[in-house]
């Protein structure tokens, strides 16, 4: 189902930050487990000798800019600090609200 049609039936944007902060929580744990495992292996992983960031280190960079700009999107005032989400959902409607 699309974000639109999402939004149309009402649900919530809020719900996008909680699953972001939910997946940001899981990749964090992930990192650690793997980074003990190749630790305890004694190999690196390679992606990070090279480039100096593992893929695990740039999803979770990349989490973190997604919750950012959520929280963006949500504003002061709208959604997640107030428990109201209709005047997002309305100028996202409208297209007055940019999304990146």
């Amino acid at each position: 189902m699309s974000t639109t049609n999402n939004l149309q039936r009402g649900t919530e944007p809020i719900g996008v930050r909680d699953q972001a902060d939910a997946l940001l929580d899981r990749l964090l744990a992930e990192r650690t487990r793997t980074e003990r495992r190749l630790a305890e292996a004694g190999r690196t992983d390679p992606l990070k000798l090279v480039t100096g960031r593992s893929a695990i280190d740039n999803a979770i960079a990349a989490t973190r800019e997604m919750i950012r700009d959520v929280d963006e999107l949500l504003g002061d005032g709208v959604g997640h600090r107030n428990g109201t989400t209709a005047p997002l959902i309305e100028s996202i409607r409208a297209g007055t609200q940019s999304v990146r």
